[in-house]
């Protein structure tokens, strides 16, 4: 739900990276919550490459959700699957804790400055 997705972003201080979102409201699957993103985007911003499209989440039905749509899938070994399981159902990137945002942006090539 867009409630509980924003107080993740909140919690972790990315919420103003996010001014728009695909949440679970409508639909529980994960690939078509994907797709609405993706949509999302492209009316922000016009045509958006995949290698520019990212998935974060902390299990495999993430990973493959990001797979699925042509996203860079970055996996966060944080929960219940382990840093091994999330790299081999096809992760772009695994860290075991969401790293610091300079870290993240570094990792994902933007070279922005954040405070």
């Amino acid at each position: 739900m867009e409630a509980g997705g924003r107080a993740k972003l909140a919690h972790y201080g990315l919420d103003s990276y996010f001014p728009l979102g695909a949440f679970s409201g409508r639909s529980r699957d994960r690939v078509e919550i994907a797709q609405r993103a993706v949509v999302l985007a492209q009316q922000q911003l016009g045509k958006v490459s995949p290698e520019r499209l990212y998935v974060i989440g902390d299990t495999p039905h993430d990973v493959r959700c990001g797979r699925a749509i042509g996203a860079r899938a970055i996996a966060i070994a944080s929960g219940h699957h382990g840093a091994e399981e999330l790299r081999d159902c096809g992760s772009w990137w695994v860290w075991d804790a969401l790293p610091h945002p300079q870290q993240f942006l570094e990792t994902v090539g933007l070279r922005e400055t954040v405070y």
